[in-house]
Formats: structure tokens, C-alpha cells, sequence
């Protein structure tokens, strides 16, 4: 049942209790009354009683504060670029997706088409990779193959003529460079008295120049040294032929290239240190110095240097001779791992590289187009632009933090009211409410609980906590800002069984109601046998155990039955010599019953005193109040 039913029918239902309970009254007091009058004046006790009937209960905690929207959101550009376009104006209705404004995106269009074709180009590689070899591919594999090898095999012809080429060249030192070398000992340390050695020109010129001492000790070192590398060699030399290992004549090619730059070396030393001579020996002195020694080993000179040249090219040779032979080794290799790749199909890891490959760019283009789309103001939910912060040619900056473009509202409403901690503890979402406004007389709408804070903020030492009521139905008459009350159902139950708060009696823990047996109340009958008097110690005390409550009814769960009368009020009027006064007292809850009396010694005053209880406005009995003998 909906709640506006619940409550109408509930309101329709204490209507009749009401009745009911005033007909019960009026019935007891008529009944006093009469017996009043029948007897003189005597005095006399009388109920007022209802009857336990079925009804509802609404326990309800309210409260005050503002209308606001359900929801609402500044819109911002996540990317810079200038406004191009704007297409809603503050007051528009929009709907989620709805294009707000577009920025210039001219730069993110050439990304996205970027992304595009890197991703076709990886897409095509795998393909590629998918394919089965063709016949053909396989028979031009198997020819590169093939040319690969006769590469091998001519690498292989050019290192061993390398080799025979080498040999050729040490030949050719050897011939002339015995001959070189005898002329560098004559001239050097030889003792003949037809040639001038080096000692002779440094005694010649040491009285004229000391430094010349120095030339004559670098000449001997150095010769003394490629003389013995000259020998050593030259022997090796007499034990090499064409046939040799390769690596010896390798080796030996590798000694020949040293040792010629050595005696090439001794050739210049011996050179400077006649020229030296010549130049520090005066004219007045005359000049002694053979100009056939300096000739002889300035052509020698020449000579060395071409033989270095020569076995410099031959080391050469074969060094790229073998890197060449390593190539085509290394060419075969991959020939023949490619021929068997296309034989064997797509490799499995080359197959997965190329999935991650079209998988990244994937990415790439996705996160492009994303990007694209941020240039495109949409509406994020349905709802009324509030505030538009932009027009068309203004600019964003490319900066961390954007803009504000528009502002925009839900077309739900939300009252958000302060509750005290009592109340608010009571409150949990999905609680209906009623909600009606200080602006507009004739509306009351129906909303629900949808947010209740879990921190409360304290001012001047209370605390308050807001909670957010959504609307059930949209009202164009209702603005953000108004001021609104809100009732909010906590508790609501029905079919239950309900007597006045009145009729309750007793303390935490126990309470009773007082009920008149219905033979006494058909009777008229008491104690003492006077018709229509009843004593105070006519009601019966019956323990209950309560339950709900609100203003004026509490829930009996169980200790009476439906329709059995309880006394919810007593009136005592008594009549002193031929004066009456009257006193009435209420129950009071909690507590037990009170009757009091009032007299007024003046003749002809009158004294009412009753007694009652009652509950406070929209209390809750605990439940299991039950007394004793239940």
C-alpha cells in the first residue's frame, strides 16, 4: 500500500476509534451521572473507557532546511583548444550525450588517422607472416641459398690466393733485403778502411757539435735491434714455402711487417746522423763525409719502404680475405634458416610479437580517438544548463587545470534538512517522507531518504547531521533555495492492536491498564451493593507488553485481547451536605495512578479530581514490558 493510502487510512481508522472511545464516555458518564442523581448526592466514581481495537501507527522525526538540485556538475575541457562552437544557452534542457560546445580538433583528427595507419601497417605485417609460402618464395630462397655458397667458395679461393700472395711478397724481401742489410753493418760497425762508418763521423764532428754522441748511440741501438728481428725472421723465412701452414705464414707476414719497419727505421737514424755531420763540421775544416753513404742509404730507404708496403697489402689481403670468408659462412647460415622458416610456416614467437605489435597500436588508436572525443562538450546526465562560461572563439589554455565551460542541473529535486543526533540516529536511507513548502500553500510531496551524513558537524556544542530527501514526482513550482519541512516515516506498521496512551500505567519494566469486568459494567453493581458506584478497587490491573507509539495510541502486543475495554480516565465527585465538590486527576505515565480530592469548606463549592496516564508525543515503549502473572 503507498504510503499517502497507509497514512489515509490509518487517520480514517482513529477517526472511528475516537468515536468509539466518545460514545464508551459518554455512556460511562451519563451512567455516573444518573447514579449521581439517584442516590442524592452521595459519592461517586466513574470511568471513562475505550475498547482495544486493530489500527496503525506512524512514528515520524521532522525537520527544516533548503530545496537544492539532485545533482549537479561543472563541466570542464580536459584538453586546450579554441571554442568552435556552442550549442545550448543557459535555461536549455539537455539529455545525456547531448554536444554542449566543440573545441578545434584538428591536431587530435591527424592522431587519430596517425594511430590508424600505423595499426593497418602492423595488421599487414601479420598477414604477411600468415601467409603460406608460394613456390616461388621457396625456389628464391633456395637460389639465394646457392648464391651464398659460391660466394663461400670464391671467399675461400680469394684467402688461399691471399696466402700464395703473401709468400710471393716475402720472397721478394728476402732477395734484397740481405743486401741491405750488409751495407747497414759496413756502415754502422764495419772496420774497413775503404768505408767511413758511423764512429767516423761522430769523432769528425763531437768537437763541434756534443749532441752528435746521441745520434751515433740511437743509430747502434736501433740497428742492433732489427738485426736481431732480420735473423730470427730470415730463418723462419728459409723454412716457409707455398704449402706451408697458414697460420705460419700468417705469423711470419705479421714479424716481416715489424721488422721492415725497424731496418727502415735504422736507415733514417743512420741518414740524420750523417747529414748532421755534414752540417756541423765548418767549410774551413773541409768535409770528409762520403756522399756515396748517404746516397746508398737514402735508395735503401726506398727500397725498405716498398717492401712494406708490399707485405702491409699482403697482411691485409688475407685479414679481408677471411672476414669475407666469415660473411659468407654467416650468409649461409641465414639462407638456409630463412628457407626453412617459409618451409616450416609462421615462427611462433615472431607470430605473438606481431599480436603484441597490433595489440599496442590498438591501444594507441583507442587512446587517440578518446582523445578526440574530449574535444566534444557533451552533457553528462539529463538535466538544465545552469551557468554556459564560454562562447564561440574563445581559447583554452593548455594548462592543468581547464576552465569551467558550462554548469549543469538535474531537473530533480532534493530537500536537505538538519536533524539533531536523536532524530538523525532514528533516520536510514530509503525512508519515505512528506515535504511541504513555505512558498507554496497547496503542495505536499512525497520523497525518500537517499544520503544521510555519517559525520556530524558541531556548532556551539550541538550536534547536527544533514540528510537529503529525494523527491518522488518533479514540480516545476518548486525552485532550488526554497525552504522546506520534512516529516520522515521511521517506524509504520498496521492491523495492530492499540488502546490510548492514557489507558498505560506502570514503569519501565511493567506496565498495566485497568479494565472493568462486563458483568459490573451491565450491573451497575459494587462492593458495598449501591447500583452504579463502582470503588477504586473495582478495575483489574492486567500487565501488557507495549510496543509502538505515537502522539496518542500504543501498541499492545500482547496482555489484552481486541475489544476489551481499559479505563483511560477516573472522575471522583463527591457531595458534602447537600454542597458537592468535585476533583478530576489524569494517569500519568510512567508511574502508577494518582487520584486526588479537593474540598472547599464554604457551602455550596464543589471539588473534581481524576486521574490518567499518558505517553510523550511520538514515544516508544521497550519492547518486553510485561508484568507479573502474565
Amino acid at each position: 500500500m503507498k504510503i499517502l493510502e497507509m497514512i489515509k487510512n490509518i487517520a480514517g481508522k482513529i477517526i472511528r476509534h475516537k468515536i468509539v472511545s466518545f460514545i464508551i464516555a459518554a455512556i460511562a458518564i451519563a451512567g455516573g451521572t444518573f447514579a449521581f442523581n439517584a442516590l442524592g448526592g452521595a459519592s461517586q466514581i466513574r470511568y471513562v473507557l475505550a475498547a482495544a481495537e486493530k489500527g496503525n501507527i506512524i512514528t515520524t522525526v521532522s525537520g527544516s532546511g533548503q530545496v537544492s538540485a539532485s545533482k549537479q556538475v561543472d563541466i570542464k575541457a580536459t584538453v586546450s583548444g579554441d571554442v568552435i562552437s556552442v550549442n545550448a544557452k543557459v535555461g536549455d534542457e539537455v539529455t545525456k550525450g547531448q554536444i554542449i560546445a566543440r573545441l578545434d580538433s584538428t591536431s587530435a583528427q591527424k592522431s587519430v588517422r596517425d594511430a590508424e595507419t600505423n595499426l593497418e601497417s602492423a595488421q599487414l605485417a601479420l598477414e604477411k607472416i600468415l601467409k603460406p609460402a608460394e613456390d616461388l618464395d621457396i625456389l628464391k630462397a633456395e637460389n639465394s641459398l646457392e648464391q651464398a655458397k659460391q660466394a663461400e667458395i670464391q671467399a675461400e679461393e680469394n684467402l688461399e690466393k691471399s696466402y700464395q700472395d703473401s709468400v710471393a711478397a716475402l720472397e721478394t724481401i728476402f732477395i734484397g733485403l740481405p743486401n741491405i742489410m750488409v751495407r747497414l753493418h759496413d756502415l754502422i760497425i764495419g772496420t774497413s778502411i775503404f768505408t767511413d762508418n758511423i764512429n767516423y763521423y761522430v769523432n769528425a764532428a763531437k768537437k763541434y757539435d756534443s749532441a752528435i754522441s746521441q745520434y751515433g748511440s740511437r743509430v747502434s741501438s736501433s740497428y742492433e735491434n732489427s738485426s736481431e728481428e732480420y735473423q730470427e725472421i730470415f730463418n723462419k723465412y728459409l723454412k716457409i714455402s707455398r704449402s706451408s701452414d697458414r697460420q705460419d705464414i700468417e705469423n711470419l707476414v705479421e714479424e716481416a711487417v715489424v721488422a721492415a719497419r725497424d731496418i727502415s727505421e735504422t736507415t733514417k737514424n743512420a741518414a740524420d746522423l750523417i747529414s748532421h755531420s755534414y752540417n756541423v763540421i765548418p767549410a774551413t775544416q773541409g768535409k770528409t763525409v762520403s756522399d756515396s753513404n748517404l746516397a746508398s742509404l737514402n735508395s735503401d730507404a726506398a727500397t725498405i719502404k716498398t717492401y712494406l708496403t708490399s707485405i702491409t697489402s699482403a697482411k691485409n689481403s688475407i685479414q679481408s680475405c677471411k672476414q669475407a670468408l666469415i660473411n659468407a659462412e654467416l650468409s649461409i647460415a641465414e639462407k638456409e634458416k630463412t628457407l626453412e622458416d617459409l618451409k616450416a610456416g609462421p615462427d611462433e614467437l615472431e607470430l605473438r610479437s606481431q599480436q603484441i605489435s597490433i595489440s599496442q597500436k590498438e591501444e594507441a588508436l583507442a587512446e587517440a580517438k578518446d582523445k578526440l572525443n574530449d574535444y566534444t562538450i557533451i552533457a553528462p546526465f539529463d538535466g538544465v544548463i545552469a551557468a554556459m562560461e564560454v562562447s564561440q572563439g574563445d581559447s583554452i589554455a593548455s594548462i592543468s587545470s581547464y576552465g569551467t565551460i558550462a554548469t549543469i542541473i538535474t531537473k530533480s529535486r532534493v530537500a536537505e534538512i538538519s536533524l539533531n543526533e536523536v532524530d538523525a540516529s532514528k533516520v536510514e536511507v530509503g525512508q519515505k517522507a512528506s515535504l511541504v513548502f513555505d512558498a507554496i500553500d497547496d503542495l505536499a510531496i512525497v520523497g525518500e531518504v537517499s544520503e544521510v551524513d555519517t559525520i556530524g558537524t558541531v556548532s556551539q556544542g550541538v550536534v547536527s547531521y544533514n540528510v537529503k530527501i529525494l523527491f518522488d514526482a518533479e514540480e516545476n513550482r518548486v525552485k532550488p533555495g526554497m525552504s522546506v519541512s520534512a516529516s520522515i516515516i521511521t517506524e509504520a506498521d498496521q492491523n495492530l492492536l492499540l488502546v490510548p496512551s492514557s489507558a498505560i500505567q506502570g514503569t519501565e519494566g511493567y506496565y498495566y491498564v485497568e479494565t472493568l469486568s462486563a458483568e459490573n459494567i451491565l450491573s451497575g453493581q459494587n462492593a458495598t451493593g449501591s447500583e452504579g458506584v463502582f470503588s477504586l478497587s473495582d478495575p483489574i490491573q492486567k500487565s501488557v507488553e507495549v510496543g509502538l507509539s505515537d502522539d496518542t495510541m500504543v501498541e499492545i502486543i500482547r496482555g489484552i485481547e481486541e475489544k476489551e475495554l481499559v479505563v483511560v480516565k477516573t472522575i471522583i465527585q463527591t457531595v458534602q451536605s447537600g454542597s458537592s465538590s468535585q476533583g478530576q486527576g489524569l494517569f500519568s505515565f510512567p508511574g502508577s495512578r494518582n487520584s486526588s480530592k479537593s474540598s472547599n469548606g464554604n457551602s455550596g463549592a464543589k471539588g473534581n479530581s481524576s486521574s490518567g496516564g499518558s505517553i510523550p508525543s511520538g514515544g516508544n515503549f521497550p519492547a518486553g514490558g510485561m508484568g507479573p502473572g502474565m
